[in-house]
């Protein structure tokens, strides 16, 4: 189709083709990059350990909020503890804190050696913390993410054989050697530094939630 205009012949044939051309290719180019953001977020979201906030079933909210209700906490021990602990804790020093502060008091030659041979095992595999005997310094759970708090919580249940209802923790504790379901598993199992570790705990994840 053709168009007089002062004598000059206008030809709008296939006026606009390039102008689709190029938004097509810019449209292209902005698919794959959104797929690859997708890709790279999917990796970042299945590869890092603070990713997803893990969520309590009820069962084991429940099993909790029993143990918080029915325990009273020795504010004063706790601050105590936290006195003492004096290591600074990063995401790479984490275990091997947890495993010199909760060795016994020996030289420190003596303490390295035992730390290469046993308990970085104990520590690195095997377990978080002596939840069992040792209370909970302040200054650790705020060196933690919120999932790491949840499991160093679950972890005192596990020792008594707690079967998890959240499959996160079922599935971390299936893979440790030490850990073995106890249908008859009650409460009443918990120590008394247990139970208030589980309550100093989640004192602490109230706090958090406020914020």
């Amino acid at each position: 189709m053709r168009r007089k205009n002062n004598g000059v012949y206008i030809n709008f044939e296939g006026r606009g083709e390039g102008q689709r051309d190029k938004r097509k290719i810019c449209a292209a180019v902005l698919s794959i990059v959104a797929i690859v953001l997708l890709l790279a977020f999917y990796f970042l979201y299945k590869h890092t350990t603070s990713h997803v906030y893990i969520k309590e079933a009820s069962e084991d909210a429940r099993v909790y909020e029993e143990i918080y209700k029915s325990t009273d906490l020795d504010l004063e021990k706790f601050n105590k503890a936290d006195e003492k602990f004096k290591m600074k804790i990063d995401d790479a020093s984490f275990i091997k804190a947890q495993a010199e502060y909760f060795m016994p008091v020996e030289p420190k030659e003596k303490l390295d050696k035992n730390f290469s041979k046993s308990y970085k095992k104990n520590f690195e595999e095997e377990y978080l913390f002596n939840g069992d005997a040792k209370l909970i310094p302040l200054k650790l759970l705020k060196a933690l993410s919120r999932n790491e708090i949840r499991l160093m919580k679950a972890e005192i249940l596990a020792r008594h054989g707690y079967e998890f209802k959240t499959k996160e923790f079922a599935d971390y504790f299936s893979g440790k050697s030490w850990y073995i379901v106890d249908e008859h598993y009650n409460s009443t199992f918990l120590s008394s530094t247990e139970a208030q570790n589980i309550k100093f705990i989640m004192e602490y994840e109230k706090i958090l939630d406020r914020k």
